[in-house]
C-alpha cells in the first residue's frame, strides 16, 4: 500500500466520521436483509435543488447519472472538474465533502418499522 494510499483511508474514515449521518436520508435500509439501496428521488429533493451547487460532471457520469439525466437544465449546474492520475483521492474526498456540505447536518430522526425488535437493534440514528 502507498502513502497516497494511506493518507486516503484515514482521511475516508474522518470523513465519515463527521460527515456520515449526513448521507444516511440518501439511502433505504431493509432491516431484514441489512441491505442499502440509493433513494434517487431522495438525491434529486436534497441535493439537486440547491440553486448554487455545482455539480462535477465526471462524478455525475459515473455515479449518479439515473438521476441526473432526468433533470432537463443540469447542463447549467455541472461544471468541468480536471483530475489527474495522481490525485484521484483528492478529488473523490473533494466532492463528497461538498455534497457532505449541502446535505443537512443532523438528518430527520427514523422510526423503526414495525416487526423490528428494537432489542435487536444495537444502534439507532
Amino acid at each position: 500500500m502507498s502513502n497516497e494510499e494511506y493518507e486516503y483511508i484515514l482521511a475516508a474514515i474522518e470523513f465519515v466520521a463527521v460527515y456520515g449521518q449526513r448521507f444516511l436520508p440518501l439511502y433505504h435500509l431493509n432491516w431484514n436483509t441489512g441491505s442499502w439501496t440509493f433513494k434517487t428521488n431522495t438525491f434529486q429533493k436534497s441535493f439537486l435543488k440547491e440553486k448554487d451547487c455545482k455539480l462535477c460532471a465526471s462524478f455525475c457520469s459515473t455515479t449518479v447519472s439515473q438521476a441526473i439525466n432526468k433533470l432537463p437544465n443540469i447542463q447549467q449546474q455541472m461544471i468541468d472538474c480536471k483530475t489527474m492520475e495522481f490525485d484521484k483521492y483528492i478529488f473523490c474526498l473533494e466532492v463528497a465533502k461538498h455534497i457532505g456540505n449541502i446535505l443537512p447536518e443532523f438528518p430527520p430522526h427514523r422510526r423503526l418499522p414495525k416487526g423490528i425488535d428494537p432489542n435487536s437493534v444495537f444502534f439507532h440514528m
